[in-house]
């Protein structure tokens, strides 16, 4: 899934923008969707900044 790596390489910051730009910059509501729904998992995993 190329969607899962991105969202565990970005920072706290830039997940934190995801989220309140919903469908908005990035126009693709999948990937705001599933950062959402990988967040449990993205917290376990170390962040790197």
């Amino acid at each position: 899934m190329p969607f899962i790596v991105p969202v565990f390489r970005v920072s706290h910051r830039t997940r934190f923008r995801l989220r309140q730009v919903e469908c908005g910059e990035w126009g693709d509501c999948g990937t705001v969707y599933l950062s959402r729904n990988q967040e449990r998992m993205a917290g376990s995993v170390p962040r790197y900044q």
